[in-house]
């Protein structure tokens, strides 16, 4: 831990104190203790990692965290600084009695509490949806940032997101797109990934933005750009599913493949409306390409004429009923977002709770045509969307 009480029961942290401060504390032999359990502490100094104490005998403290490394070290005390420059009323290292949780800094924000925690080490999906109901049970808005090494890039403007990583999302009711946080102790960039779609079940589309600790303010992390909800690279993506061999790996894959078998088709055929990108794609089973798929071709060209209740009906199998995102605040529906691109476009009408498609959804002859299509679709997309913003 980097902080500790002295036997005046002042709050010490030495990695913010000088050198010759340091030192003073090593003449005069004084005896350090934990602020929870009131046990005592060792003072560690190094060349490796920046001064922390560390219990001497009593490890089942509450207040104590294993594993801790020096990229969290460092992090933790690089934002606690950044804020308290802003002027914030920050503390590090905070135990919650109520809740049994240790925040890595707590701070007012206006009106509210945040609790801040810095992700290094990687945890369990429970115990990042126990820790984030915690705070929010004791009236605590929690903001987790993961440390750089989470950050799996595999291009411009793809992320590999795993199921885990998928529950440090955050989405606030005024943000239109889901967001992680990434900072970096050694270089100070704070990493923006704004989540447009998935494009596979871990293969996320989205925006990043890099931007210096010093170039920022604390409010910078709620707030979001421009964002193109159907950007080009989605193109490429799509490209690449349409051109790619079936993959035979996964029992769900397997069954898609299985489906487009049973009903004639090819991914190089499908409709150009097949794999458009939503949001919260992370609530639904498989792949964008599967649900979207199966529901062009086996409700709206079967049905025809549909309600909203037919609709959610044919839907609820895909959607994870397991799944528990305590930091996405928004209201977000896949397929409702889904639905409002044939809407858009007139290719499904709207009267009241009553749908109707206009047009049948139908398959290309070729990868050329296919390709072609998914262009223009695009390109009429982008369009329609800025003739109603």
């Amino acid at each position: 831990m980097l902080q500790a009480i002295n036997e005046q029961g002042k709050c010490i942290i030495p990695a913010i104190m000088s050198a010759n401060e340091i030192k003073q504390f090593k003449k005069t032999f004084e005896m350090f203790f934990c602020p929870v359990c009131k046990e005592q502490v060792r003072l560690r100094l190094g060349t490796k990692r920046i001064p922390h104490f560390s219990h001497i005998s009593r490890a089942d403290c509450p207040n104590h965290v294993g594993g801790e490394g020096i990229d969290h070290e460092q992090g933790k005390l690089q934002l606690f600084n950044w804020l308290k420059k802003q002027g914030y009323v920050v503390d590090l290292e905070v135990y919650l009695k109520p809740i049994k949780q240790r925040a890595d800094l707590l701070m007012n924000y206006g009106s509210r509490m945040v609790a801040i925690e810095y992700q290094c080490a990687k945890i369990t999906t429970q115990e990042i949806i126990k820790r984030t109901k915690g705070y929010q049970s004791v009236g605590i808005t929690p903001i987790w940032i993961l440390g750089s090494s989470q950050m799996n890039r595999q291009g411009k403007a793809i992320l590999k997101l795993t199921s885990t990583l998928q529950h440090y999302l955050h989405q606030y009711p005024s943000n239109d797109f889901a967001r992680l946080l990434f900072y970096c102790p050694h270089t100070h960039n704070i990493a923006f990934f704004d989540l447009v779609s998935f494009v596979t079940s871990y293969r996320a589309l989205g925006e990043f933005c890099f931007l210096k600790l010093s170039q920022l303010q604390f409010s910078h992390l709620f707030k979001q750009g421009v964002i193109d909800p159907i950007p080009n690279q989605w193109l490429i993506e799509k490209k690449k599913f349409r051109l790619s061999s079936p993959k035979i790996g996964y029992s769900s894959e397997q069954a898609f493949y299985q489906w487009l078998y049973l009903n004639q088709l090819h991914p190089s055929q499908l409709s150009s409306w097949v794999g458009l990108p939503v949001s919260g794609q992370w609530l639904i089973k498989g792949s964008v390409w599967e649900w979207q798929a199966r529901l062009c071709y086996d409700f709206f060209n079967k049905q025809v004429n549909f309600t909203d209740q037919e609709l959610a009906h044919f839907a609820k199998p895909y959607f994870q009923s397991s799944r528990d995102y305590p930091l996405i605040l928004k209201d977000v529906n896949p397929i409702r977002t889904y639905l409002n691109y044939f809407i858009m476009s007139d290719l499904i009408t709207c009267n009241g709770n009553y749908y109707k498609l206009t047009k049948q959804i139908g398959r290309y002859k070729c990868v050329e045509q296919s390709l072609y299509n998914d262009q223009r679709l695009h390109i009429k997309l982008k369009r329609d969307m800025r003739s109603q913003m």
